[in-house]
C-alpha cells in the first residue's frame, strides 16, 4: 500500500524505542525523501520544455511522453509525502519484542524476522549496511597540516 492511499500507519518497533524517537526518525525520513524527489520533480520539469519543443517535429514525441510520465509520478509521491508529513495520516506503534535480538549481527535471528514480519530483502539490507558500517570505520578522519610553532623556526 502506498502513503498516497493510506488510512493510517502502523509501526512495529523495538521495546527498547520510544514513540518520541520513533516519530523523529520516521520525520527525518520524510524530510530527505521529500528533497531527493523536489530534486527529480525540479529536473524534470526543466527537461520537459524543450521536450514540448521537440513535439513540433513531427513523428512520436517519446521523450516528452517519458519526460511527462516521470513529472506526474514524482508529483504524486511529493503529494504522498506531503500527505504523511502533515499529521494527515494517524500513526500507531506496536512494540515487537522479537525486533529486540541481536538483528543486525545474527543471521539466524535476522531470518526469523523476515519470516515473521514477511520482509523479504531483509537480509540484503542487512548485509548492505554491514558493508557500509565496515567501510566507516576503516575511514580515517583527515589530519589537518599543523603549523609549525616559534621554537622550530
Amino acid at each position: 500500500m502506498s502513503l498516497r492511499h493510506a488510512d493510517g500507519i502502523v509501526f512495529v518497533h523495538p521495546t527498547k524505542l520510544s514513540f518520541k524517537d520513533l516519530q523523529t526518525s520516521w520525520t527525518g525520513y520524510l524530510e530527505s525523501r521529500f528533497q531527493r524527489r523536489m530534486i527529480w520533480f525540479v529536473l524534470y520539469l526543466l527537461i520537459l520544455v524543450p521536450s514540448i519543443m521537440l513535439a513540433m517535429i513531427p513523428g512520436p514525441n517519446v521523450i516528452g511522453y517519458w519526460v511527462s510520465y516521470r513529472l506526474v509520478a514524482h508529483g504524486i509521491v511529493l503529494y504522498s509525502l506531503i500527505r504523511a508529513s502533515k499529521n494527515r495520516i494517524p500513526l500507531a506503534s506496536e512494540e515487537s519484542e522479537i525486533l529486540d535480538g541481536p538483528i543486525f549481527t545474527d543471521r539466524e535471528e535476522a531470518e526469523r524476522v523476515q519470516s515473521k514480519f514477511h520482509l523479504f530483502g531483509l537480509k540484503k539490507t542487512i548485509r548492505r549496511a554491514r558493508v557500509w558500517q565496515r567501510l566507516r570505520r576503516r575511514r580515517k578522519p583527515r589530519q589537518t597540516a599543523s603549523i609549525p610553532s616559534e621554537e622550530f623556526r
